[in-house]
């Protein structure tokens, strides 16, 4: 189901807009006593699926917009089970849905385990805890794990509200296990591990494991999404909430949110996206996973469809310059940070590409072969534009970093880089049998 929602503020006639294929519904909403106030009858227009997707989505879109609980009058042309659905208490003389919901989780004495070992996990947990959601177990990856890409330490958090946490890089071993099952979870949130849970981990939490992928599922299982996304040019793509199966992201979809890949857009800038959307689409849902009498919608996936991308390691990263301008930029942003680097060698050395640029200006260069390096002046001859050739143009170098007999040096410059001397004009970047031609 395709479902879209806004809310639009005006200057006197403040209004919620809910906007479905079908139709759209205005909702006349107030604020009173820090108190978000929200007249629904007109939601009776819409189908049950989407009268009930409208619900969380409003909940969550005024829980998070201003901090304050939100009232829903007018209420009576809508079924009590919409709002039981949608995670509202009901015991309050209108639907409610509390900004805090430690009361909610207290009262119905339900259990969640968290997982993450990434930033972007690291985001969900800390807004779980501030809607007043603080998971009963929480699992991270210790210091060893510090080299993976987008690391975050999770003990400081679990620590400073006095929550059981555990290190570990395996949930499926037998402590891990033993852990889970003594917490005794309703659900069990996984948002950023590098490894699959097996069917006995999966078997624990009695309503289910929740992942978080950063694809339109089907499209993109498997690894990398990120880096995949940007490499392979997607100008649109989604993070999918699923309940886990013994499938590598093949179980049924929970819900899906969207977002746009522009040119701009490097992996930092789509983490920084899928990190925002993986808050909301969690946040969003947590009343309905401390509510007895909700369950969460469940879309089973379209296999047919589905394809898999495969597992990057840092030695994939090494570019060819045969390939088209374009192409090397998708894969440069790609492996851009929080990721190892898109790289190239030169006089021997490894060389990491961070950041770089398609060069569009009609350039009056004889053809030069794929990997050799010019130097464009443009009147400016201490800052000139560093450009490598390409199949069918110039890339220009933005921010380079050159291992060394001792490691890396730190990131610079391309312009910087001229200076040492290691970088001129008709060099050709190539592997290391050949990089000093």
């Amino acid at each position: 189901m395709t479902f879209t929602l806004n809310i639009v503020v005006e200057h006197r006639a403040s209004e919620v807009k809910v906007s479905t294929r079908e139709r759209t519904v205005c909702l006349p909403f107030f604020i009173e006593r820090k108190k978000v106030y929200v007249r629904a009858a007109k939601l009776a227009e819409l189908k049950t699926p989407e009268r009930r997707r409208a619900l969380v989505e409003i909940a969550h879109q005024f829980n998070s917009w201003c901090g304050m609980d939100l009232i829903v009058l007018n209420a009576d042309r809508l079924e009590q089970e919409d709002f039981k659905a949608s995670g509202f208490m009901l015991n309050s003389g209108h639907p409610c849905m509390p900004f805090d919901l430690s009361h909610i989780k207290a009262m119905g004495g339900i259990r969640l385990a968290f997982a993450s070992g990434v930033e972007a996990g690291k985001f969900v947990l800390e807004a779980m805890i501030h809607r007043g959601v603080k998971p009963d177990l929480v699992f991270g990856y210790g210091s060893k794990w510090s080299f993976k890409s987008g690391y975050a330490d999770l003990s400081t958090i679990a620590t400073s509200y006095r929550t059981s946490f555990m290190a570990t890089c395996d949930l499926n071993g037998e402590q891990e296990q033993a852990a889970l099952k003594e917490c005794k979870p309703r659900y069990f949130i996984i948002a950023g591990w590098s490894r699959l849970v097996n069917e006995q981990v999966l078997a624990v939490p009695t309503e289910g494991c929740i992942g978080l992928h950063p694809t339109r599922l089907p499209e993109g299982r498997g690894n990398a999404p990120i880096p995949w996304t940007l490499i392979k040019g997607l100008k649109k793509s989604a993070v999918s909430m699923l309940m886990l199966d013994s499938g590598a992201d093949a179980g049924p979809l929970i819900d899906q949110r969207s977002f746009d890949v522009t040119d701009d857009d490097d992996a930092m800038s789509i983490y920084r996206k899928v990190s925002r959307l993986q808050v909301e689409l969690v946040c969003s849902h947590l009343p309905i996973m401390l509510s007895w009498d909700a369950k969460l919608p469940l879309i089973p996936q379209d296999h047919d469809k589905a394809t898999v991308w495969r597992r990057r390691r840092p030695e994939d990263g090494l570019i060819d310059f045969n390939q088209p301008v374009q192409k090397l930029y998708d894969w440069v942003r790609g492996l851009s940070r929080p990721y190892p680097g898109a790289f190239t060698h030169l006089n021997g050395s490894k060389l990491i590409i961070w950041s770089a640029k398609p060069y569009s200006e009609p350039l009056n260069i004889d053809s030069t072969a794929p990997g050799t390096i010019v130097a464009l002046r443009n009147g400016d001859a201490y800052r000139p534009k560093w450009l490598v050739a390409c199949r069918d143009g110039f890339l220009e170098l933005k921010e380079v970093q050159r291992e060394t007999d001792i490691g890396f040096e730190k990131p610079i410059s391309a312009s910087e880089l001229i200076n040492s001397g290691l970088l001129q004009s008709g060099m050709i970047f190539g592997s290391p049998k050949d990089a000093a031609t």
